[in-house]
């Protein structure tokens, strides 16, 4: 976009030769026509008068005269200015001083005043037929072959500084001919529109100044122009857009004013913002467009908009792109919904909201973390479970908000007392297909977007880095990160800060609503870093897994152990019962079953234990299966699904947590294969494919945690490197065809317990030994970001996870 102090307009091809000079300077804001007149090279606009090199000029003659309209659209007589360019040879009047060979500019002048002054109660109609009379008059004095005329009203448009007509005309035997396109130009329109790219500009309507120029195939007087339509519809249409840039605004009014007025054959249309940059007048463009440059932009009725009631398509002011949207067609639709909960069962409200709108036939694609918030506004309610879902409809946007509040308010019973007050249920249309919508009733993108935390960060898990706001035109991760660090106004929410929240189904369902105890499942702070480590301690029931196989053989011996994790403060108890040992002899399934599922029953049947997380480490669909029916909360998967593709749609169908572990192979192969080119880079590649096909079979993300594999498919070094870059890999995402993949807000799991790399860095062979050395690496993984450890000594790590919670996370 450029910038420049001049604020009339040049004519469509206008140029200054090297050699031209102007002879008079203004310093006005717009600059006299007479002084554009012997700066302009064009013909096109200037016609004969351009080839003269000499002329005289009457500036601003004060006339008064009815035009028929003024403001108001009253025939009343107005005051108008009348400018006179007469094409003359002056070459014998500067040669001789002398008065006989001068063209008399103060007869052309009077005869033009009396002319005015005798017919002040004549309506002329227009200000082109004044014009055209008062280039007659011109003619008629001075006898020169060619004159032109502008005539200039500040009282026919409110709206406007002024309005001004050009003509130029030849006399012939008491004929006038037009030798030039007529010109009427509009000055200085004052208007309040949405316009330019930062937040603030969106948000806030400013004042830009638009100034038009239109030229006409024929004569004005001779057809009938449609310049104060034209005027009109510009107020209209931008007062009602949303450009992000001045260039588009400033070419969709240039074709507008040719698509209202047919007769116009070019448009010269300048757009400025005056407060743009505070230390200038102003900032703009200024285009020209021909009639066989311009696609037709639709004209627009702000007083007639079609409601969406009863109606089968509905307008959006987008008026930079076709934006009616036809209710009966069956085109598929991307729209994100947020969700938020603070009565009730909030888990589980809103899981059934998001049942209903799958049974109202809007797929559910993508489903984000699930984040405790502070309320805002009403500050005296309970905290919310909030989120978002990705969303595939046919519907349009206004059914869609049908949908919406039906389950609201018939589905789950949803009661409004409070604005902003406690609800069970609340579902939010945030974008539509990057449309906008701008109706009473609808607001698209949802106006909340870039206030809310608790909006924007599920958002920012389904949506790429590059992906922006359809009005603030900046990304929405922009926008996060804006809002995180913004001071937070306590009288309107106490905290901005939020809290994942991964639901364990058997907790949603013994959750009775009532806002006492913890919420329904495990809490991180993914974003301060704060909280304690979560401890996953180890249960092995398999006679060889690598460090303590056979010593939990008999139930005595696994609830010994597991009252040992209790008293310790474990919070999840990890049971495997087929080793994951590379090389390892794999058993069946149904001997994995009889190891596990045994174990499984005897933790749940002390009610001591219930708060006890259980997490099955299995690979195989079936045990995770009947271990969740049994009483187990998590599944952890080393495969990641790799193994068994079935698993997706067990655990998505019990709505379990589930840990994405990485491997390669198979457990006999996997040792060797650890070539990697950028080592977190393809293995966050790989994870991340396992995560795509895992969502598409049905898991929601927030069941979802990472676990990189320390141990599985990495070298010694290789694993060192795995929790050095964990903050690499908790930022990592990419696109997988159309689908955006993030592990932003995953919880992350890292187990370097007693692994062979400790015992190499150590010089420990016994892998039960390794006590010092897997709490040194825990230490490590808290100070890299790690989530949750999982660790054969439960004892140690918690004291150790005591001092680096503190140290890393305080």
């Amino acid at each position: 976009m450029a910038s420049g102090a001049f604020r009339g307009f040049f004519p469509l091809s206008a140029t200054l030769k090297p050699t031209e000079r102007l002879s008079t300077v203004y310093l006005s804001p717009t600059i006299p026509i007479h002084a554009l007149r012997s700066a302009m090279g064009s013909t096109r606009n200037l016609g004969v008068l351009a080839a003269k090199k000499d002329t005289v000029f009457v500036d601003g003659l004060k006339i008064d005269a009815i035009t028929g309209r003024d403001f108001w659209n009253r025939p009343v007589p107005q005051p108008l200015a009348v400018s006179l360019t007469l094409g003359a040879d002056l070459k014998e009047a500067a040669a001789t001083d002398d008065l006989r060979y001068s063209l008399n500019y103060a007869v052309v002048s009077s005869k033009v005043l009396d002319h005015f002054r005798s017919h002040s109660n004549v309506n002329f109609g227009s200000i082109e037929r004044i014009a055209e009379e008062a280039v007659r008059l011109a003619l008629d004095a001075c006898g020169t072959d060619v004159a032109r005329v502008g005539v200039e009203s500040e009282k026919s448009e409110i709206r406007c500084r002024a309005m001004e007509v050009e003509l130029e005309r030849s006399l012939s035997d008491g004929k006038l001919t037009s030798v030039s396109p007529d010109v009427v130009s509009v000055h200085d329109l004052q208007l309040l529109t949405v316009i330019g790219v930062f937040t603030f500009e969106r948000y806030q309507r400013q004042i830009v100044r638009i100034s038009l120029k239109m030229e006409y195939g024929a004569p004005l007087t001779s057809i009938k122009a449609r310049y104060f339509d034209a005027v009109k519809q510009v107020v209209d249409y931008v007062e009602n857009s949303n450009f992000k840039t001045v260039e588009a605004l400033v070419s969709n009014v240039a074709s507008l004013v040719m698509t209202v007025d047919p007769n116009v054959d070019a448009c010269t249309a300048e757009v400025t913002k005056p407060n743009a940059i505070l230390a200038s007048d102003g900032v703009g463009v200024s285009v020209t467009r021909l009639r066989s440059e311009i696609a037709p932009v639709r004209e627009i009725d702000t007083a007639n908009k079609t409601s969406e009631t009863g109606a089968h398509a509905f307008s959006i002011p987008n008026l930079n792109k076709s934006t009616t949207f036809d209710e009966s067609s069956d085109a598929i639709h991307i729209a994100y919904l947020a969700f938020g909960s603070n009565q009730g069962n909030q888990v589980k409200n809103i899981q059934q909201a998001l049942q209903a709108l799958e049974k109202r036939g809007v797929e559910v694609l993508n489903s984000s973390t699930l984040y405790v918030s502070k309320p805002m506004y009403y500050l005296d309610q309970p905290d919310f479970v909030n989120g978002a879902v990705k969303v595939k409809t046919t519907l349009s946007p206004h059914e869609l908000l049908r949908t919406v509040k039906a389950i609201e308010y018939e589905d789950m019973g949803r009661v409004k007392k409070i604005e902003n007050g406690p609800r069970a249920i609340d579902l939010d249309i945030l974008l539509y297909d990057g449309t906008i919508v701008d109706d009473p009733d609808l607001k698209i993108p949802h106006i909340g977007i870039v206030d809310r935390s608790f909006v924007l960060a599920p958002l920012c898990e389904l949506v790429g880095p590059d992906e922006i706001h359809p009005v603030t035109a900046e990304p929405f991760h922009d926008h996060l990160a804006q809002i995180l660090k913004k001071e937070v106004d306590r009288s309107v929410q106490t905290s901005s800060d939020l809290l994942n929240v991964v639901p364990i189904p058997r907790l949603v369902e013994k959750y009775d609503g009532s806002g006492k105890g913890s919420l329904q499942g495990l809490r991180f702070d993914t974003f301060g870093n704060s909280g304690k480590t979560k401890v996953m301690g180890i249960l092995n029931v398999t006679p060889d897994s690598f460090s303590d196989g056979g010593s939990n053989d008999s139930a005595e011996k696994v609830l010994a152990k597991v009252q040992e994790m209790f008293l310790a403060g474990v919070e999840i108890i990890d049971i495997g019962g087929c080793s994951t040992r590379p090389g390892s002899d794999q058993p069946s399934e149904k001997e994995e079953l009889d190891r596990v599922i045994p174990a499984v029953k005897l933790i749940r049947s002390e009610a001591k234990y219930d708060g006890i997380l259980i997490s099955v480490d299995t690979y195989r669909s079936q045990v995770a299966k009947q271990s969740l029916a049994e009483g187990a909360d998590i599944i952890n998967d080393v495969s990641g699904g790799l193994f068994d593709e079935q698993m997706y749609s067990v655990v998505a169908a019990a709505g379990a947590p589930y840990i994405v572990g990485h491997l390669r192979g198979d457990i006999a192969t996997m040792a060797k294969l650890n070539q990697y080119g950028d080592l977190v880079q393809e293995t966050c590649d790989e994870l991340a494919i396992l995560v795509d096909r895992a969502i598409t079979a049905g898991i929601r993300r927030w069941q979802l945690m990472i676990d990189p594999g320390l141990g599985f498919s990495k070298a010694s070094t290789q694993n060192l490197e795995i929790i050095r870059r964990t903050p690499e890999m908790k930022k990592y995402g990419s696109t997988i065809e159309d689908r955006f993949v993030s592990f932003a807000r995953l919880p992350f799991l890292l187990g370097p317990s007693r692994k062979k790399f400790i015992g190499e860095l150590t010089d420990v062979s016994v892998a039960k030994d390794r006590v010092v050395g897997s709490v040194a690496a825990v230490m490590a993984c808290i100070s890299y970001g790690s989530d949750m450890v999982r660790v054969h000594d439960f004892k140690e790590t918690k004291e150790a996870c005591a001092v680096g919670d503190a140290i890393y996370r305080g």
